[in-house]
């Protein structure tokens, strides 16, 4: 199992409001996931934070189409897309140190975008934070 730090722009997708109805989400595989690994979705301006932990469930071609409604404007999908199954394990309080100016105290060089994977003392960093 790895972990990762995987970003999420609303302007992009707004993943809050599909969350309200959701357990799972979709989306697209830009990074090499694999079944069982884990995800700590950060999100981007202006919240800027870790917002939900997610597990790989399974890889899959194409979303759902009612996925459609929370895409930014002028978003298409013309082709079949490989995509994860994320399904949420924890949705992460506002009160946690996991903003972005926390993480980078705890080893986060650059900034949060796209995915990487988490090792270290940043990810003790992470999971204690989250058990706190």
């Amino acid at each position: 199992m790895t972990y990762w730090i995987k970003s999420n722009s609303a302007t992009d997708f707004n993943l809050d409001a599909w969350m309200r109805d959701h357990s799972e989400v979709s989306w697209r595989r830009t990074n090499l996931f694999e079944v069982g690994d884990i995800v700590f979705m950060y999100a981007t301006a202006p919240i800027q934070r870790l917002t939900y932990v997610f597990r790989v469930e399974k890889l899959f071609v194409t979303p759902p189409a009612e996925q459609s409604l929370y895409w930014g404007k002028g978003r298409k999908v013309l082709k079949p897309v490989q995509h994860d199954l994320l399904k949420l394990v924890q949705r992460i309080p506002r009160d946690k140190k996991l903003s972005f100016i926390d993480l980078q105290q705890h080893g986060v060089i650059g900034r949060l975008q796209g995915g990487r994977k988490v090792s270290g003392h940043l990810l003790d960093y992470i999971l204690g934070e989250i058990k706190r």
